[in-house]
């Protein structure tokens, strides 16, 4: 049989004071409400094929920390440096089956990867259960996974 294959690098073209949307078929994208888009480029999402940097685990001051578990492909969202004004834009990632419904004490993170390290993004995602997608706001794009 054939392995999975990810979907590839969609780019759609932004009308700055529409808004619009980039979405693959494994349900990944972009959101973008009116007047946030001020760039010429196409909005972009592809997979992060770099490696990610080490996923955090215990620590000197949590000692018995889970380590992290990744509970997305790490995904590019573009054009690289992109910044947006508030509310900004919405990211959506399809999340393993086994992290919809984080066990308690657990809770899932959306990082950004910023010179090659790890950086838990200020926003707390939203997951829809029905779907499997997880939701978090942005105002800037970089590679981004779920942990």
């Amino acid at each position: 049989g054939q392995g999975l294959t990810s979907p590839p690098r969609v780019e759609v073209k932004i009308v700055p004071g529409v808004g619009g949307t980039v979405s693959r078929a494994d349900g990944s994208g972009i959101s973008i409400p009116a007047n946030v888009w001020s760039s010429t480029l196409p909005a972009i999402v592809e997979d992060y094929t770099t490696p990610l940097p080490t996923l955090p685990g215990p620590t000197d001051s949590v000692p018995n920390k889970p380590p992290a578990v990744q509970a997305s492909s790490a995904l590019f969202f573009g054009p690289s440096g992109a910044a947006f004004p508030e509310p900004g834009v919405k990211l959506t990632f399809p999340i393993a089956p086994e992290c919809i419904s984080p066990p308690a004490g657990l809770r899932l993170a959306v990082f950004k990867v910023v010179d090659g390290e790890l950086v838990e993004h200020p926003y707390a995602p939203t997951i829809d259960k029905a779907t499997g997608l997880l939701s978090v706001k942005t105002r800037s794009f970089s590679p981004y996974v779920v942990l």
